[in-house]
């Protein structure tokens, strides 16, 4: 009854109502997309604010890392420095450096300067001189990796004086690397009250305690305020930092989360900035008033103009509204009479031509009824058809087939992409620059470029790069990217195609590899054979002159050089060509640890015979690393057994192996017979240091092997009697 009643209201009201409804809902709208919009943008400006903060907090750390890094390096081109840290002469040191601290600390605010030796061991504390000799390698990664790099390290890192900004440098002393010099500034309250006082921010840090929990470490303020576990692991695992707008502990303030990462791109704390944003919200308020008083007095005005002019039109629309109900009922041979030629008149007019459309149409739309039907049938049918012979074909052929939109998501990938390059097409379909998951890293900007010139040039483009399945296989992929194009030359998409080049690449390279192994072989053979023949000849000359000339003879000593001469030379020349022949690896998972106690424990008989100690020094984590156990044990067995050769009786051989993230470090030392500089820069010469009587062993081969396998080996000298040998293996 009610609804029948809203039904008979008069037009007028129909009308006025509805009208001020939308007007209400507009000046709503208006105000709501308004005072949304001003959030929005002071928002953006709080948001800007504090990332300006960010930003500004972390230069001011990376210019104090490089600083630390530049004083590290100044102090150790210091040659009467290097001289006294190289001769370990810790008194001198000091002495030299007592002043160049209290320098630094009033100048920088430095804290410590710390001389450490190439193992990562504590020579000399400037800062607290009576404490030396503990090893460093575990915590102080800047130093393991100035040492390994041969260069200056710097950023953030925490030691034993808490975390701070540290600088290590190499220090050389005649043309070689006699350990590390580290400046360090740590990183506190005093720092933060100066940003504070720049800036107006207050600011804190945290950092994980042994107890697995954020705690306060610095902060602008005295209380001290615990953060959110959870805000820390979201800061930490994310690229950019937490921004809260009046969180729900602290409606009041803005805060931001970021992160500190150390010298290698770890992140190792959490930074806290806080602002204060009550004048943001009077601000807010004040708006939202004024907003509210202005919508008001609209919502009045179009009342007051909605009724005066429904009520002006009302009545000559209701006489075209009955006329046009008639027609509307059916009879539709009356045709209407315009009474004026206003608006209202056109449309009358408008009606009977309406009328007469209609009755034609009517006859026209059953005809095209029937005749539609008919063709959709037949196209259908036709479209159904084509669309199956091309999903089976591209599904089917032996190509990876891709259709790429211009922001680069994918939109299509045929089914062989799982067998090509292992990769699920339900997980990839929709994701943008989906590439950057399988392409090689050192290829990944330039795919990522010739992608771009083919979208915002719209040229084809062919690219050929490598891609990695999850089993870890290389595969060479050839890509052919076609684009196309709207009538006005846009990019609407890309096709693309992509062929394995694997087979023909491997082949390809064998082919040249091949070619210049059989090169170099045949031009050492012929080498080989031209030497031979005279070393041939002069030998057995001088064993005929040895046998025909008496022991007493002055001649028969020097006859004799001769002949053990040419037997070297003949040594020598084996050797040559051994290192000459191709080296190929099998490459098998090994434990490096277990490969050198096998070799110590193959070799206690021999060391034993002479009171000699082999002691291996392990960190207890084993790990498997990629590496030729053949050959890897035949570079251990030689080191060892030259060791032994070298070293006097009842003597001790010290190994250890260390595994770091990127490397497995093996470090051998043990005591020699005053080794000169000689024998130590040529090392890894044949015949170099090699006692008479005894064959020289391999060592050119152990360099060659562990170059072949990515890795590095050097060789120093330690209180002039200590031989070092230090390998780097790529895990």
């Amino acid at each position: 009854m009610r609804l029948k009643r809203i039904r008979d209201v008069s037009l007028k009201w129909k009308l006025v109502v509805p009208f001020l409804l939308l007007s209400l809902a507009s000046i709503a709208a208006v105000d709501y997309v308004g005072l949304r919009y001003q959030y929005a943008t002071i928002a953006a400006q709080e948001r800007n604010l504090l990332l300006g903060y960010y930003n500004n907090f972390l230069i001011q750390m990376e210019n104090q890392g490089r600083m630390m890094g530049s004083l590290a390096t100044s102090i150790s081109l210091n040659q009467e420095v290097a001289k006294a840290f190289a001769e370990r002469e810790r008194a001198k040191l000091l002495e030299l450096m007592k002043p160049t601290l209290a320098n630094l600390k009033q100048s920088f605010g430095i804290d410590q300067l710390h001389f450490h030796t190439p193992v990562a061991v504590s020579f000399l504390r400037v800062h607290k001189p009576d404490r030396y000799g503990d090893h460093m390698s575990f915590f102080r990664g800047t130093i393991v990796e100035a040492m390994r790099k041969g260069e200056v390290v710097y950023g953030l890192e925490r030691g034993v004086y808490g975390t701070g900004c540290r600088g290590v440098a190499p220090v050389r002393w005649q043309g070689r690397i006699v350990g590390t010099v580290g400046v360090g500034w740590n990183l506190g309250d005093a720092f933060l009250a100066q940003l504070k006082q720049r800036l107006h921010i207050d600011v804190a840090l945290y950092e994980l305690n042994q107890d697995g929990e954020f705690v306060q470490t610095a902060a602008t303020w005295k209380e001290d305020h615990p953060i959110c576990m959870e805000e820390c692991v979201e800061a930490l695992s994310s690229k950019e930092p937490l921004i809260f707008l009046g969180p729900k502990n602290d409606p009041h303030k803005s805060v931001l989360v970021g992160t500190l990462t150390d010298y290698s791109g770890l992140a190792v704390m959490v930074v806290k900035i806080v602002l204060d944003r009550s004048a943001i919200e009077k601000r807010i308020v004040r708006s939202g008033h004024v907003m509210m008083g202005v919508g008001v007095l609209a919502l009045i005005l179009a009342t007051f103009l909605v009724y005066r002019i429904s009520t002006f039109f009302l009545k000559p629309i209701r006489e075209v509204v009955v006329l046009a109900g008639e027609i509307a009922s059916g009879k539709r041979h009356r045709r209407l009479i315009p009474t004026v030629m206003d608006e209202l008149g056109l449309l009358t007019l408008s009606l009977n031509q309406m009328i007469n459309a209609l009755n034609e149409s009517r006859e026209q739309l059953e005809q095209y009824a029937t005749d539609l039907e008919s063709r959709v049938r037949e196209r259908t049918s036709d479209l159904i058809a084509s669309e199956d012979k091309y999903r089976t074909l591209v599904e089917n052929v032996p190509l990876v087939v891709y259709r790429l939109m211009p922001d680069g998501t994918l939109v299509f990938l045929n089914q062989y992409a799982e067998a090509l390059l292992g990769v699920s097409v339900d997980r990839v379909i929709g994701r943008k620059n989906w590439w950057t998951e399988i392409v090689l890293p050192e290829d990944a900007e330039r795919v990522a470029q010739e992608t771009g010139t083919c979208i915002e040039d719209g040229v084809p483009v062919r690219m050929q790069y490598r891609c990695r399945n999850p089993e870890g296989k290389l595969i060479h992929i050839e890509d052919q990217a076609i684009p196309h194009r709207d009538h006005d030359g846009k990019v609407l998409f890309i096709d693309g195609i992509m062929v394995d080049t694997t087979e023909h690449y491997t082949l390809q390279e064998k082919i040249i590899k091949t070619e210049e192994l059989k090169t170099l072989h045949e031009v050492s053979m012929q080498l080989a054979h031209e030497i031979r023949n005279p070393l041939m000849t002069v030998g057995g000359f001088a064993r005929r002159l040895l046998k025909a000339i008496p022991p007493e003879d002055p001649n028969h000593k020097s006859v004799e050089i001769i002949l053990q001469e040419a037997a070297r030379l003949e040594l020598i020349l084996k050797m040559i060509l051994s290192y000459i022949q191709p080296l190929d690896m099998l490459m098998e998972a090994t434990d490096l640890s277990t490969m050198i106690r096998q070799v110590i424990d193959e070799l206690s008989a021999e060391a034993g015979a002479r009171n000699i100690r082999m002691e291996l020094e392990e960190d207890g984590t084993p790990r498997l690393i990629q590496v030729d156990p053949k050959l890897m044990r035949e570079v251990f067995q030689t080191l060892f057994k030259d060791a032994l050769r070298r070293m006097p009786d009842e003597a001790e051989l010290e190994a250890s192996v260390e595994q770091f993230p990127e490397t497995s470090h093996v470090t051998i030392q043990y005591p020699v017979s005053s080794p000169s500089a000689l024998e130590v820069d040529h090392f890894f010469f044949p015949f170099v240091g090699t006692d008479s009587g005894m064959a020289p062993l391999d060592l050119p081969a152990v360099k060659m092997i562990i170059h072949k396998h990515g890795g590095l080996i050097e060789v120093t000298k330690e209180d002039n009697s200590i031989i070092v040998l230090t390998i780097d293996i790529p895990s």
